[in-house]
Parts: C-alpha cells; sequence; structure tokens
C-alpha cells in the first residue's frame, strides 16, 4: 500500500496534465489570435492601386465660385470645366463660369444711403478658356486606420476671354488645386483661380487680378476605370 500509493496519485496527476494541456493550449491560441487581430487593426493599410485612373477618359466638373480678394464686392459665379486626360499626370482643359450674384460690402451701402452716386468699375460677367493641367503629387491618408482616402495636387493654365460689361477681354488664368477620390467615377475638386485682364476705370486702364476659390463635383466618363 505504502509502495501503490504513490505511483497512483503520479499517475493520476499525469493525467489531469494531459487533460488540461489541449484545454491551455487553445485558450493561448485563441489569447494570441485576439492580440493578432487587434495588432492588425491597430496597422494603417496599405493599397497599392489607385482607386480613380484617370488615362484616356473625360471629366466632367460643374462648380461653384466666389471671390477672396475683393475687398469692396464679392461675385459669386457658376461654371463648369471638361478635362481630357491624356495621361494620369496631364489634361486638357475647356470652362468657363457666369455671373450670377455679386453682394455689396458695407462700405458700397453707406455711399448708396448717403446718395453719394459714383461711377462703378466695370464688372466681370463671365469668362472662359482653355488650356492644360498638370498634376505633380498624388498620395493617399488614411482616417482612423479604416478609411483610405486617395488625393492629387494639380496646376493649371488657360488662355481666353473675359466678358466685362459686353467687351471681351483677353485673359490668363492660372490655379492651384487639389482632388479628394470618393470612388473610381467621383471626386471632389477645390481650385483656387486667379483671372488676369485689363480694365478701364474713369479713363485710367489698370489689370485686375479676381481670385476665386471654387467648388465642385468631378464625373468621369466611362464611369469604369479603363484597363
Amino acid at each position: 500500500m505504502i509502495i501503490r500509493f504513490p505511483f497512483v496519485t503520479a499517475l493520476m496527476c499525469l493525467s489531469l496534465v494531459i487533460v488540461m494541456s489541449p484545454i491551455s493550449s487553445a485558450s493561448a491560441a485563441d489569447e494570441v489570435g485576439r492580440v493578432d487581430a487587434k495588432t492588425q487593426r491597430d496597422r494603417l493599410r496599405s493599397v497599392q492601386r489607385r482607386k480613380t485612373r484617370k488615362a484616356g477618359r473625360f471629366s466632367l466638373v460643374p462648380s461653384y465660385g466666389l471671390t477672396l480678394n475683393d475687398p469692396v464686392v464679392t461675385t459669386h459665379t457658376v461654371g463648369g470645366s471638361l478635362y481630357y486626360h491624356l495621361a494620369e499626370g496631364f489634361s486638357f482643359v475647356l470652362g468657363g463660369d457666369h455671373r450670377v450674384m455679386q453682394v455689396d460690402s458695407d462700405a458700397v451701402h453707406l455711399v448708396r444711403s448717403q446718395e453719394r452716386w459714383v461711377r462703378g468699375e466695370q464688372v466681370l460677367m463671365s469668362s472662359f478658356g482653355f488650356g492644360a493641367s498638370y498634376t505633380p503629387v498624388y498620395g493617399k491618408m488614411a482616417l482612423f486606420s479604416d478609411v483610405v482616402v486617395h488625393y492629387d495636387l494639380f496646376v493649371e493654365g488657360r488662355g481666353g476671354l473675359t466678358d466685362v460689361e459686353a467687351e471681351f477681354k483677353p485673359t490668363g488664368s492660372a490655379a492651384l488645386g487639389g482632388r479628394l477620390y470618393v470612388n473610381e467615377f467621383l471626386s471632389l475638386d477645390v481650385v483656387g483661380r486667379w483671372l488676369m485682364f485689363s480694365t478701364e476705370f474713369r479713363g485710367v486702364e489698370d489689370i485686375k487680378a479676381p481670385l476665386f476659390l471654387q467648388t465642385g463635383l468631378a464625373i468621369y466618363f466611362p464611369l469604369k476605370n479603363r484597363g
């Protein structure tokens, strides 16, 4: 009895270890899986392909704009641009804008209230032009580690005409803008655009350079990426 008791005890302990080992292994595996899943969630996702490929496609951009650098009046415009993307980073563009509203500043209201009427400067009615766009910067950013947003930055130049109270003036424009891609056929475009044209005020020639902030939703055609 003295000899068999330790042997039986040892055998029971060994059996218990064998039975508990799979349970412990499964628990450890589950714990490792939870840690690994958490690590994967915390890791930034890498997306190699561009969401929207522009080469060989057209894009139509209806836009709304307003002037930022005129202390007297704020001009509101609606317009649009049509792009043909010859390559991912280069495109031709045809576009224009038309004035829909002009908001006077408090200084203009004060002059009018005192009935000191003066001849105002010539008013920009519309403008249009043709040019080219180049995209030197393309990138992506992660929001909350789950949503990856693709974007690009572009520069643009146009030549055309501006209607200044029925007088068409030769016009140049330069623009700096960015696109946030929603999917393969939509992007949100934000552009700062300078127009440069000559006007005459009280017999004096002047060069005007209004700065417009324009926003629009671009639609790409065909709706599917090529290739």
